[in-house]
């Protein structure tokens, strides 16, 4: 079984729910994240569009991105469960979340 640790690597983290690896500019500093975060809790699709318009991630990628963002600070973006890190895999559902 694969821990929140062992799925991580620097930028990027692989998700066992839905299979895809998630990647984000290394040069992402806390701030950025917490900005686009607030941006993508609002609304997914703006999210998306001012990762991939802002930072040049192709459209999968910032779709990607944007729908790991956890919807609640601290909680699985999927069910909901609660979630500790800022990148991490949910003990109960195995999504990769962004918790940022």
């Amino acid at each position: 079984m694969m821990t929140g640790s062992e799925a991580t690597t620097g930028n990027t983290i692989m998700c066992p729910r839905c299979r895809s690896v998630v990647t984000w500019p290394s040069s992402l500093g806390d701030g950025d994240k917490a900005s686009i975060a607030k941006t993508t809790r609002s609304s997914a699709l703006e999210g998306a569009k001012r990762l991939h318009d802002q930072l040049g991630l192709d459209l999968r990628e910032a779709k990607r991105v944007a729908l790991h963002i956890t919807s609640v600070l601290g909680h699985c973006h999927r069910c909901k469960a609660p979630v500790s890190g800022a990148v991490s895999v949910c003990p109960n559902c195995r999504s990769a979340n962004l918790d940022w």
